[in-house]
């Protein structure tokens, strides 16, 4: 009988630290709960509602953005710009070398021609910018490239 008691009395010693680690789950979950509930709830939020929201949103924001940049690339005086330059730069040319010819300033003759000048000086500069950006534009939108 003695072996007995001993084998109890070891068991004995097992027993409480058998239920501390009982306890430390049951304290685990509690940690656990408060960082669930509201990683459940947020995730639910977004899930049921929100994103289908945000996606709205954006749709409401973004369409008339897009749209506005296909009419412009589409119907919009910038692409124009290019070919009228060309073909203001060789009347422009020509007007140069005829007033010369008879001894005329060729800004007596047009009114406003300084801006012309200025126009036809800076066209393909500003054409650059323009196709640069708006390729920019179109790659972060996803519009099509119409350019």
């Amino acid at each position: 009988m003695n072996t007995n008691k001993t084998i109890l009395s070891i068991l004995d010693k097992f027993k409480p630290a058998k239920q501390a680690v009982k306890l430390n789950v049951v304290q685990d979950i509690y940690d656990l709960y408060d960082s669930l509930r509201d990683s459940y709830d947020m995730t639910s939020y977004y899930a049921n509602e929100r994103l289908e929201e945000l996606q709205n949103e954006f749709f409401e924001v973004a369409n008339p953005i897009r749209l506005e940049i296909d009419e412009m690339a589409i119907n919009g005086m910038p692409r124009f710009l290019e070919e009228e330059g060309e073909k203001m730069q060789a009347l422009v040319g020509e007007l140069e070398n005829k007033a010369e010819e008879l001894g005329i300033d060729p800004s007596e003759l047009i009114q406003g021609y300084d801006e012309i000048i200025f126009m036809v000086d800076n066209y393909e500069a500003l054409y650059s910018d323009f196709i640069r950006l708006y390729r920019e534009t179109i790659r972060q939108t996803g519009n099509n490239d119409f350019l």
